[in-house]
C-alpha cells in the first residue's frame, strides 16, 4: 500500500460537539487542540460517544486518533455519519479494535453524499476511554511506496539516569520516545506534485502543523506517526525529466505515546 498523509482536519469546521458525558478535568474540545497532553474522557466505562456536528455537508475518507488508551481499555470503536436531508445513519467503519495504544489511521470509502454529523462510538467494559487528538478528513496518498531499501521508522529514547560513585545504576527515568521516518520517493509525476503535494506543503507542512503519516497502513498500521515535518527539513525536488520529479524526501517526527 502507498503511504498516506492525513493533514487537513475537517472536524475543525464543526458547529457543535456532543458527548455521552465528560469526566472532571477533561473537555470534548481538547480533541481538536492538537495536544497529546489534553483530551476527552467520559465519566465511566460502557457505551460512550463523541459526535461532531456541521451546518454544511462534508465528505471525508479517513479517521486518525492519537494519544489514546483504546487497546488498554479493550475498546470496540465504530464511526457513523448522518445526513440531515435523507435522515439516515451510515456506518463508515464498523466495530473495530486496535492492538496497541499507538497513533493510528483508519480509512473508509468516500461517501456518495456529504454528511452533517460524524459520531465516534466507543464501548468498553471496565475502563473509560481517553482520546487526545481526533482527525477526520481526506487523505493524501503518495503515488508510490518509498524507495527501497528504507527504514520504516526509527525510535530514539530520551531518558535520565543516575549512577553511584562505583558506577552502579541507581535508576532510570524515560521521559519520552521520539519516532521518525525519513523516506525518499522517486519519479513522482509533476501533476501529482502541482495538484496535491505542493498545496499540502504550502498550506500545512512548511508551517509545521500536525499530521498523521503511515507508510503502509494496511500491513504495518503500528508504524503510523502523529507529528509534523522535521524542523531541519529542506524541500528539494531534483528534476532531470520534464514531467517528473526525480526525488523527494518526506521526513516526519513525533512522540510514541505507548
Amino acid at each position: 500500500m502507498n503511504p498516506i498523509i492525513l493533514y487537513d482536519n475537517g472536524l475543525l469546521n464543526y458547529n457543535t460537539i456532543s458527548v455521552s458525558s465528560t469526566a472532571s478535568g477533561y473537555n470534548k474540545f481538547n480533541t481538536l487542540d492538537a495536544r497529546l497532553f489534553t483530551g476527552w474522557k467520559p465519566n465511566s466505562a460502557g457505551s460512550n460517544y463523541i459526535q461532531y456536528e456541521f451546518t454544511a455537508e462534508n465528505t471525508f475518507d479517513t479517521l486518525g486518533i492519537a494519544g489514546h488508551n483504546l487497546n488498554t481499555c479493550n475498546a470496540t470503536i465504530k464511526l457513523e455519519a448522518y445526513n440531515l436531508e435523507i435522515l439516515t445513519w451510515t456506518t463508515l467503519i464498523n466495530n473495530f479494535t486496535v492492538s496497541n495504544d499507538y497513533d493510528f489511521l483508519k480509512t473508509f470509502e468516500n461517501e456518495d453524499t456529504g454528511n452533517n454529523y460524524y459520531k465516534l462510538s466507543i464501548t468498553t467494559s471496565s475502563v473509560a476511554p481517553e482520546l487526545a487528538v481526533v482527525f477526520i478528513g481526506n487523505r493524501l496518498t503518495m503515488e508510490y511506496p518509498p524507495d527501497a531499501p528504507f527504514i520504516p521508522i526509527t525510535e530514539t529514547m530520551t531518558s535520565e539516569t543516575q549512577v553511584n560513585e562505583r558506577g552502579y545504576m541507581l535508576g532510570i527515568v524515560q521521559s519520552m520516545t521520539t519516532v521518525k521516518c525519513n523516506h525518499s520517493f522517486s519519479y513522482l509525476t509533476q501533476s501529482f506534485i502541482d495538484n496535491y503535494y505542493m498545496p499540502f506543503w504550502n498550506n500545512h507542512a512548511k508551517l509545521r502543523k500536525d499530521l498523521f503519516y503511515s507508510w503502509d497502513n494496511q500491513n504495518f498500521p503500528e508504524n503510523c506517526i502523529y507529528g509534523r515535518f522535521s524542523s531541519d527539513y529542506v524541500l528539494e525536488m531534483n528534476k532531470s525529466i520534464l514531467n517528473y520529479v526525480d526525488s523527494l524526501m518526506v521526513v516526519v517526527e513525533g512522540v510514541r505515546n505507548a
